[in-house]
């Protein structure tokens, strides 16, 4: 009998739609798109249907993807797995497309990535449990937690990167600064992330935007800085859309 070679898997076709941040677009080439199809990553060239690259390297549903904002970099994360503990979150290179880092440190599900301006910090929201949720921040160059944000009683749903903030000559730190907004129904938050001399780490500091005295009560999906007036923007389950000094 002739043997037959072992059939192989060329293209996949369809999205849901049901994961809210499983679906990104390449930064510098508008036909790259990444998204997840059950458990394969796939990148697709939007000129030609049978132009893809399926990344295998999740046990579970893609909940979430994201390219850097170089394209250098992507990240892919999963609902929890019920194999095995961490390892939720994938960082791949995009010219190789060979993983760089499986990442533990957010619990359940992961809701969203993001990775900031400079391609050095990818952050992560996991689903968490009924105490809250929970942020990790892991840094690019070695794939360790930078750290780690812990959001009580009011879950988060979603956050963007703000503004980076170049370093005081006049200080013996030269690492920037990072900001990071993060969405949590009456509470929006934002981070800042900068390199402590003294523990020769990154610490974060946390500060509350300030809202009316009545608050407003929102379910937030989705957020972005503006590229040109340095303003985070977010969408609301109300159909707002908000606008907040960076």
């Amino acid at each position: 009998e002739q043997e037959l070679d072992a059939a192989e898997l060329e293209h996949i076709l369809g999205f849901s739609g049901q994961e809210a941040h499983a679906l990104a677009m390449h930064p510098s080439d508008p036909n790259i798109v990444l998204h997840g199809i059950g458990n394969v990553v796939v990148l697709s060239d939007q000129t030609d249907p049978h132009k893809q690259d399926l990344l295998r390297g999740h046990d579970n549903v893609i909940t979430s993807v994201s390219f850097s904002p170089s394209g250098r970099l992507l990240a892919s994360g999963q609902k929890k797995s019920a194999y095995r503990d961490g390892e939720q979150i994938v960082i791949w290179e995009y010219d190789t497309r060979r993983p760089l880092y499986r990442l533990s440190g957010v619990d359940g599900t992961v809701i969203s990535l993001k990775f900031s301006e400079d391609d050095r910090f990818l952050a992560a929201i996991g689903e968490g449990s009924t105490n809250g949720n929970d942020i990790a921040i892991f840094d690019t160059q070695n794939g360790s937690v930078a750290q780690y944000l812990k959001c009580a009683r009011n879950p988060a749903t979603c956050m963007c990167w703000g503004r980076i903030f170049v370093a005081d000559p006049n200080r013996r730190v030269k690492t920037p600064k990072y900001s990071l907004f993060t969405f949590q129904n009456t509470l929006v938050q934002a981070h800042f992330l900068e390199y402590d001399m003294k523990t020769m780490s990154y610490v974060i500091k946390s500060e509350a935007v300030k809202f009316p005295a009545a608050g407003l009560q929102r379910t937030y999906h989705d957020c972005c800085l503006s590229p040109t007036v340095g303003e985070v923007i977010a969408s609301t389950s109300v159909g707002e859309i908000m606008v907040f000094n960076a």
